[in-house]
């Protein structure tokens, strides 16, 4: 099988991909361009599955060219050339990432699989290092608008927003309510209608000794859910507040 893989003069290591907050490649960005960096993106994104070279064409708004097929080769010889490495392979059909490429997005979406399948994922999120937390408050390309991404935004959405909650919810069981403050207001801003983060943070409040923020997060999700969405905070939300379920609880 012939593919057309660039070997780059003097490569040196396999580079890093990264797509979480913005695109970067070996860690700074790279002289590159749009089209190269979507065409890494999309095969970064596939998981180390094959992509077709019709579908890159679509993706990528190559299709409406005189010859896409020649664009197609062109950016990924350009790619090969930025990354000073052979990191995007072909053949007549396909094209895919080299394995030895390391890509951000899927490095933490393991890691949050794992996490979420421990039977103790709070205190295991509790222990692990900065980074890996930090990457939890990272959006997928926030600022790629692609028919073809929106899937992978959404499920690494999902992941990230679950690990948040069971991190705070195990700061908040170790008596560390500053801390769990911190990742429920982050995710409050980030989901703004996500109900079980507001729980989160107004228990934090609560037990961080203030009752009044604790209240005004109440009214912020109020006017949120009734500009939204038409309703009104679920009635045990309320009663955080209350104290008529007797006391804040998880």
């Amino acid at each position: 099988m012939t593919t057309d893989a660039v070997a780059v003069a003097g490569s040196g290591p396999a580079p890093r991909i990264e797509l979480l907050s913005s695109f970067a490649l070996g860690g700074r960005r790279r002289p590159l361009g749009g089209l190269g960096e979507i065409l890494l993106a999309r095969l970064a994104l596939a998981g180390g599955q094959r992509v077709r070279r019709d579908t890159l064409i679509t993706d990528l708004g190559l299709a409406d060219r005189a010859d896409p097929r020649a664009g197609l080769r062109t950016l990924i010889w350009r790619a090969n050339c930025a990354a000073g490495y052979p990191a995007v392979a072909a053949d007549r059909s396909h094209a895919w990432l080299a394995a030895e490429v390391a890509v951000d997005l899927g490095h933490y979406s393991r890691w949050c699989h794992r996490v979420i399948t421990e039977s103790a994922a709070g205190e295991f999120l509790v222990q692990e290092p900065p980074s890996a937390i930090f990457s939890l408050h990272k959006p997928l390309l926030p600022d790629w608008s692609a028919a073809w991404l929106d899937g992978y935004q959404e499920h690494w959405d999902v992941l990230r927003y679950e690990c948040l909650e069971l991190l705070t919810a195990a700061l908040l069981s170790a008596n560390n309510p500053a801390s769990a403050l911190v990742h429920a207001h982050r995710l409050t801003q980030q989901d703004p209608l996500r109900e079980s983060a507001w729980r989160l943070l107004i228990t934090a409040e609560i037990r961080h000794g203030r009752p009044g923020r604790a209240a005004a997060r109440l009214d912020a999700l109020t006017a949120v859910l009734g500009a939204e969405l038409g309703v009104t905070p679920s009635s045990a939300l309320r009663d955080l507040i209350t104290g008529s379920n007797g006391g804040p609880s998880l």
